[in-house]
């Protein structure tokens, strides 16, 4: 089988895709090479979901070719909406690649469709892979819903692939008019590796955990690990953990975010 060459854009190296692409590149079938429109997320960067400022304590460019692309928005960044992301250099990696496949991640930005019009334009077959879920889409405004259908339209008709990454995502598709044959099921991978290794290192403090924690062997325990944000609803999980009657149980939040002063005034109310 001859070795295909593979081309992806993302708007910055994320945490929970650099494993992903490790493995992408470790297939000898695969010349595998990530496009990043910004260096946010490998540096320390604010990080609005947490509500702090967000380093990784992971290699998030290592075991994989990338190239990190100059942003002519100079103060701009992905927190700075459509024109937040200008990375023009993508024109020319993408024409002197000769890339086989293209897999664009999303489509909010103006590189993402500089990415697009400049495979259309030299051929280069693509996917584009979102997130948008049906049901929160039609929640939106009638007259942007309609726009956004429009606009996508346009390059779901080019698209070889829409990338779905669940049931939600597939509706959406459809609803913007993608044929069945286009969508393809691509849901976010996870590093089983890294959390089983983690696992079996803390395996041996679980005793020691539960001691620090002030949580007794016989409890039953809920842990909630991400973002205290409205999109997460820590909230929800918090109500419906205080709706059960039992002592037998126990809550853990593992994060940071805007919400966190309402996790406590909750808890403190009670």
């Amino acid at each position: 089988m001859a070795c295909k060459k593979i081309a992806v854009l993302l708007t910055h190296p994320i945490q929970y895709f650099s494993p992903f692409f490790r493995e992408m590149a470790a297939n000898q079938n695969i010349d595998l090479t990530v496009y990043y429109c910004s260096a946010e997320g490998y540096k320390t960067v604010y990080d609005k979901g947490f509500g702090r400022h967000v380093k990784w304590d992971i290699p998030l460019l290592k075991g994989y070719k990338n190239i990190i692309l100059r942003n002519y928005n100079f103060f701009g960044g992905i927190n700075c909406g459509f024109t937040g992301l200008i990375n023009l250099g993508l024109i020319g990696e993408l024409i002197k690649g000769r890339y086989d496949f293209l897999l664009v991640h999303g489509w909010n930005y103006l590189s993402s469709w500089i990415a697009f019009l400049t495979a259309i334009s030299c051929g280069i077959p693509f996917a584009v892979r979102g997130e948008s879920p049906l049901n929160h889409e039609l929640l939106k405004s009638k007259w942007k819903i309609l726009i956004k259908k429009a606009v996508l339209g346009f390059i779901f008709k080019k698209m070889r692939a829409a990338m779905a990454i669940g049931t939600q995502n597939i509706k959406f598709y459809e609803y913007c008019g993608v044929q069945e044959y286009k969508i393809k099921f691509m849901p976010y991978a996870v590093d089983n590796d890294f959390f089983i290794s983690a696992a079996s290192f803390l395996l041996h403090s679980k005793n020691e955990l539960r001691k620090k924690y002030s949580l007794p062997k016989n409890k039953v325990i809920v842990n909630f690990t991400g973002k205290l944000c409205r999109r997460k609803s820590p909230l929800d999980l918090l109500r419906a953990y205080s709706a059960v009657k039992s002592a037998d149980k126990a809550l853990i939040f593992v994060g940071d975010g805007s919400l966190l002063g309402s996790l406590r005034l909750f808890v403190e109310s009670k």
